[in-house]
């Protein structure tokens, strides 16, 4: 990738524009400054506020954009041209290095769009291409060069071009129209399938898919798309055999995607095959850094998956990773939750404590707790885990951070748990420090002298046993 090239770069950008109300100034000269070669196509004249360098194609709303394309393609001024379609965006260094551009292999675009419930989806196109043969796109308003890449026997980089967008770009798609034209895309059928889909028609849904399977020429992002909508169709209608061996086939071909790995977890967790399930989401969260070759690939909010992969780790007995995945969603919802563990974290523990943070007080009512989710829930998960795992710095440190929150009766419950693992003196330094606060309490009298005889510091626990005789 493009990490070191630093000048413009040597393609001809073309920006096109659905609707003038995407035409930004700003984002214009910053293009300008990185390309060696800007045009804009938008509908109508060419606007008065574009300035003189950028190059200017006007069209008729009606003309489909595969015609457009091709047009402009002709007519570009660079061997190579980068199409972006209104507000998408693509980071500089994140560009192939101009040498490696070739005829012989090209650089598919992602294009990476957030939904509204935190997950990620990923669609494949050719945007960075070149004019090998005219006209180089099919189709109508889905410009497609599946034919010419497969007839030249090009091949598709699996270093990608990445862009950013904010709605899903086959938002203004009228299959019908797709499927009327001469030469279409096979992404029209997985399309007409998606929809289909959604619309809970799962037999129809899977007719199209196999459509999309059945053609030779066909493009690896669009057949790995093809593949996993069988798998969720058969997931839906309770083929559940069917769905996991082609799961696995999807796999196979692709171990970086998100969708086989999602569906394999759904339908062992709902077989309560505790090992499975959580083995299969395991493996969803290892690929997630990966960049899946998928298109109509999704990933879902990761706060999310982390708490389904800690239910699973439980029920399958896997406390160790449980608590590992615990971690990991307190460090993404809440920053890093590293610590020393040390008998001084203890310590601070008792001074918030009896500052009045007991049962009812001002700082319990005040801190975030209570909810499944919230991060006082999750320390105290993690508190409990380490405890029975016996990780005395990782109990330490979480229990610092939840004791303003717990009642005594909480308490005396974590501090039993500290005493069956022989944490005598973290015992110790909390009922120490709570007794100087409240002398008149036997009950963290009683406990500090059994925490000191455990210790071996009998005549400590002997000069507190007269103390609290003289009561």
């Amino acid at each position: 990738m493009a990490s070191e090239f630093t000048k413009r770069y040597p393609v001809e950008l073309i920006l096109y524009l659905t609707d003038l109300r995407y035409l930004n100034l700003e984002r214009l000269n910053w293009l300008g400054d990185r390309f060696e070669w800007v045009t804009l196509a938008g509908p109508g004249s060419r606007p008065d506020t574009v300035p003189a360098s950028f190059r200017w194609h006007g069209y008729e709303k009606e003309t489909p954009r595969a015609h457009i394309w091709n047009q402009l393609l002709e007519e570009s001024q660079r061997e190579w041209a980068l199409f972006l379609v209104d507000d998408e965006k693509i980071r500089h260094r994140d560009l192939p290095d101009p040498t490696d551009l070739s005829a012989d292999t090209w650089y598919p675009a992602q294009m990476v769009q957030p939904d509204s419930s935190g997950g990620v989806h990923s669609y494949y196109q050719m945007r960075l291409v070149k004019a090998i043969e005219q006209p180089l796109f099919d189709g109508e308003n889905l410009p497609d060069c599946t034919r010419v890449l497969t007839r030249h026997g090009v091949k598709l980089s699996r270093p990608i071009l990445r862009i950013d967008c904010t709605s899903e770009p086959y938002r203004d798609i009228q299959t019908e129209e797709e499927l009327s034209g001469a030469a279409m895309s096979p992404q029209v059928h997985l399309l007409e399938g998606r929809r289909l889909y959604r619309e809970k028609k799962y037999v129809h849904a899977t007719a199209y898919f196999r459509r999309v399977l059945k053609r030779e020429k066909l493009l690896p992002f669009d057949r790995l798309a093809a593949l996993n909508g069988l798998v969720q169709c058969y997931t839906e209608q309770y083929k559940w055999d069917k769905a996991v061996n082609l799961a696995h086939q999807s796999i196979e071909a692709e171990p970086r995607q998100r969708i086989p790995w999602l569906v394999l977890f759904r339908i062992y967790q709902l077989r309560q095959q505790w090992e499975e399930a959580y083995s299969a989401l395991e493996s969803y969260h290892q690929v997630l850094p990966e960049v899946s070759m998928a298109s109509f690939d999704k990933s879902i909010d990761e706060s999310e998956s982390l708490e389904l992969l800690v239910k699973m780790a439980l029920r399958a007995g896997k406390n160790r990773e449980a608590l590992d995945a615990l971690e990991k969603r307190v460090a993404l919802g809440a920053g890093s939750a590293g610590g020393s563990g040390s008998v001084d974290g203890a310590e601070n523990a008792a001074k918030g404590y009896r500052s009045g943070a007991g049962e009812g007080s001002e700082a319990a009512s005040t801190t975030q707790t209570g909810g499944d989710g919230s991060i006082e829930s999750l320390y105290r998960q993690i508190l409990d885990l380490s405890v029975e795992l016996k990780e005395r710095q990782k109990a330490s440190h979480y229990f610092s951070r939840i004791q303003e929150s717990l009642s005594k009766e909480e308490l005396h419950d974590v501090m039993s748990g500290f005493m069956e693992n022989g944490w005598y003196d973290l015992v110790s330094h909390i009922y120490s420090r709570l007794y100087e606060m409240e002398p008149n309490n036997p009950e963290y009298g009683r406990r500090l002298i059994a925490s000191l005889t455990k210790q071996g510091k009998l005549q400590e626990a002997r000069e507190l046993v007269s103390e609290l005789v003289s009561i």
